[in-house]
C-alpha cells in the first residue's frame, strides 16, 4: 500500500471530497498502458485487445505491457508509448490548426519527445515545430525520437525559455509543459512521492512563474500559449494562469472539456478515478491582438541545392524541393522554410538538428544516416531487405546481418515494410550501420 505525506493526502481530500476515497484507491490500481499511432507510418492497430483512448484519435489502450525494447515496429517509430492524459493536448491544438495555415509552433520542454512527435503528427507537414530541450542528455533523446517520428518539419534547439525572447522571432503557438512536483505520476513512480514535500512544490511553483514570465515574448500577438503539468497542485495549476491574466493580460480559451475531465477555474484536471489516466492538467490562453499566421517571413521560391554537393535523388523523395547543406562532414536537407527559420534561430540559439540528416561525407564516399532511412521523405525504390522479428532485433542489437542478397552495397534494412536503419553488402559479409547508440543492450532469452 503506497503512504504518501500527510499533507498532501490533506490536500486531496479538501480538493476532492467525497470522491478522495475513490482517488487513493486508484492509486493502488496498476497505471493504464496507452500510446499513440503513427498516422503515416502503419494503418492498422496491431496489438490485440485494445481499447480507444477517447480525446485522442490514434491513442490506444493495451491490455497488457508488452516489453517494447524487443518490438521492432517501436524501434521503426510506429507508435509512441505515451500517457493518455497528455494526448489531451490533441483537443487543445487541433482547432487551431484547422483556422491556420503555416503555423510556427515551440514545444519549449520538449523531452522526452512525445508531445513533440503528437504535435508533428497533428500538423501533418504544415508549418514547422522547434522542440526545445535544455539538458543534453535528455535533448539527446529529444532528438532521437523525433527522428524516429520521421518529419522534417522540425528543427530541435537547447535553450532556455529568455533566449527565445532574445531574437525577433515570434511563434504563433507555445507549449509550456512545465516541470512540476510530479503528484500525477505517484500511482507509477514511488520516488515521485519520496521526492515530494511542501517546499518542493513551492519551488516548482517559481521556476514555472519564471519559464512563462520569460518565454511570454516569443509570444505573437493573438497567438496560443497551452499549459500543462503533471501534478494537481493550484499553486503550478490554475494559480499560474490566475498570474498571468492578473500581469499579462493574457485570455483563457480553453473550451468544454471531454468526458470525464474535470474543468478547474481555468483548465483540465485528468484525475485517474475518474478516467484511465494519469494526473495531467492544461489550459489553452491567447495573447492580446489577432494572429496572423501568412504574416510569416518565409520566402515562396524553393531555393536549389548549393552546388558541389553529389545528387541524392536516389536517397530523397522530391531532392528538388530540399536545400541540401553541409556542415563539417555531414549532410543536411531543410525545406527552404526550414532552413530559413533554423538561420534565424541560429543568431541566438543553439541548433541541435534541423530538418533531415542524411548522412556523412567520408572522402568521396556518402554515408547514409539512421535519421534518413526512418523519415518519411526516404526514397523507398532503394534496395531492401526485410528482415523476420528474430532477425530485426539481431539487427538492432548490432549484429551482422544473415540474409541473402545478390545485390551489393546499400540496403534499407526494414521489418514488415518498416524502415530500421541501414546495412552494407560488402562482397559476402553485411556491414551493420545501425547507431551504436541506438542499439538494444541486452537480447531476449530465446
Amino acid at each position: 500500500m503506497k503512504i504518501f505525506p500527510e499533507s498532501f493526502q490533506l490536500k486531496m481530500k479538501a480538493l476532492l471530497q467525497g470522491e478522495a476515497s475513490a482517488f487513493f484507491e486508484s492509486q493502488e490500481n496498476p497505471p493504464p498502458i496507452s500510446l499513440r499511432t503513427h498516422p503515416k507510418k502503419r494503418k492498422l492497430i496491431y496489438f490485440s485487445k485494445i481499447q480507444k483512448v477517447t480525446w485522442c484519435a490514434k491513442g490506444v489502450y493495451l491490455s497488457t505491457r508488452p516489453i517494447f525494447t524487443y518490438d521492432p515496429l517501436f524501434h521503426a517509430g510506429t507508435y509512441y508509448v505515451q500517457e493518455a492524459g497528455s494526448m489531451l493536448l490533441e483537443k487543445l491544438l487541433t482547432p487551431i490548426l484547422e483556422e491556420n495555415k503555416n503555423l510556427k509552433i515551440l514545444d519549449l520542454c520538449a523531452a522526452p519527445g512525445g508531445k513533440s512527435t503528437h504535435i508533428l503528427s497533428l500538423m501533418n507537414g504544415d508549418g514547422i515545430l522547434v522542440s526545445n530541450e535544455t539538458i543534453p542528455i535528455r535533448n539527446k533523446i529529444l532528438r532521437q525520437n523525433i527522428a524516429k517520428w520521421g518529419y522534417s518539419n522540425c528543427i530541435v534547439t537547447q535553450n532556455k525559455a529568455e533566449d527565445f525572447a532574445k531574437g525577433k522571432i515570434q511563434f504563433d503557438v507555445i507549449l509550456v509543459d512545465a516541470p512540476c512536483s510530479g503528484e500525477g505520476l505517484f500511482r507509477k513512480d514511488d520516488q515521485a512521492i519520496l521526492e515530494w514535500s511542501v517546499d518542493q512544490v513551492m519551488v516548482c511553483s517559481q521556476r514555472q512563474t519564471k519559464i512563462l514570465e520569460d518565454i511570454l515574448p516569443a509570444l505573437k500577438p493573438g497567438g496560443y500559449l497551452i499549459y500543462s503539468t503533471c501534478t494537481y497542485e493550484s499553486a503550478e495549476n490554475d494559480e499560474q494562469i490566475e498570474q498571468m491574466i492578473t500581469n499579462s493580460g493574457m485570455k483563457v480559451e480553453t473550451p468544454e472539456p471531454p468526458l470525464g475531465i474535470a474543468q478547474t477555474k481555468y483548465g483540465w484536471q485528468a484525475y485517474p478515478h475518474r478516467v484511465k489516466s494519469e494526473g495531467f492538467y492544461c489550459c489553452l490562453l491567447k495573447k492580446e491582438g489577432e494572429l496572423n499566421s501568412d504574416n510569416n517571413f518565409f520566402p515562396s521560391k524553393i531555393t536549389s541545392k548549393k552546388s558541389g554537393h553529389p545528387s541524392f535523388e536516389k536517397w530523397l523523395l522530391n531532392e528538388k524541393s530540399f536545400v541540401i547543406s553541409q556542415q563539417q562532414d555531414f549532410i543536411y536537407a531543410n525545406t527552404t522554410e526550414v532552413n530559413e527559420l533554423t538561420q534565424q534561430l541560429s543568431k541566438t540559439n543553439y541548433i541541435r538538428m534541423s530538418g533531415i540528416l542524411l548522412g556523412e561525407m567520408k572522402g568521396k564516399d556518402f554515408i547514409p544516416s539512421a535519421e534518413l532511412a526512418l523519415s518519411l521523405q526516404v526514397n523507398r525504390n532503394l534496395p531492401t531487405v526485410d528482415l523476420s522479428e528474430q532477425e530485426s532485433i539481431n539487427y538492432l542489437c548490432g549484429e551482422p546481418l544473415q540474409v541473402q542478397s545478390e545485390e551489393l552495397g546499400w540496403h534499407l534494412v526494414t521489418f514488415q515494410n518498416q524502415p530500421l536503419g541501414w546495412a552494407k553488402k560488402i562482397a559476402s559479409r553485411w556491414n551493420n550501420y545501425y547507431p551504436k547508440e541506438w542499439r538494444i543492450q541486452n537480447k531476449p532469452k530465446q
